[in-house]
């Protein structure tokens, strides 16, 4: 916490995208000032380029990409979000009975498309080498903010789930090419 223009700023280091970066939080009155101190040094860039790269690096939205339906481990963040070692919780049997089993079903990727068109969520997901079994479905997308592509974040059926697999992103005429970006280790 900081003193900044008469209240407080809470500044938190954060790489949700894969990148250096801060969230700092201020009130709504301080908000303005905070911009006009920080264009200088880091130019605004929005949502939309915000959406690309949460998407890029493969960060789920909850209430977006994941809801109560979905296990944990399907957030592909077990490494950085589950603790094996800390005592009982609510909750920790569905989670230890996975971690015992070994894998989940699904889980979430990020995909990188072959055309600036980004599909709508709810998209089936193909394998190439069998177009009439699904590989999961589209949860969010964003075409590239320079125009040089489009990516999406997907729940992944097992098996087609490895960095690189190519895979069908919709059905028919409509259908485009995409590949499977890799993460950081779970």
């Amino acid at each position: 916490m900081v003193a900044f223009e008469g209240g407080e700023a809470r500044i938190r280091r954060n790489d949700w995208l894969g990148l250096p970066g801060f969230e700092i939080t201020v009130d709504a009155v301080a908000a303005a000032g905070l911009v006009q101190r920080l264009l200088p040094c880091a130019p605004q860039a929005g949502s939309e380029v915000f959406e690309f790269l949460r998407i890029t690096a493969a960060f789920p939205w909850y209430g977006v990409d994941l809801s109560d339906a979905n296990l944990a481990q399907e957030a592909a963040r077990t490494g950085r979000a589950i603790s094996f070692r800390k005592g009982c919780y609510l909750g920790q049997e569905p989670i230890a009975r996975i971690d015992a089993m070994g894998h989940v079903n699904q889980e979430v990727r990020a995909l990188r498309l072959e055309t600036n068109v980004a599909p709508v969520p709810g998209t089936e997901l193909f394998p190439l080498a069998d177009p009439s079994k699904s590989a999961g479905r589209v949860t969010s997308s964003a075409a590239a903010p320079d125009g040089s592509g489009a990516v999406c974040l997907a729940l992944v059926r097992r098996g087609h789930e490895r960095k690189g697999t190519r895979l069908l992103v919709g059905s028919g005429p409509e259908a485009n090419a995409g590949v499977v970006l890799g993460i950081e280790s779970a």
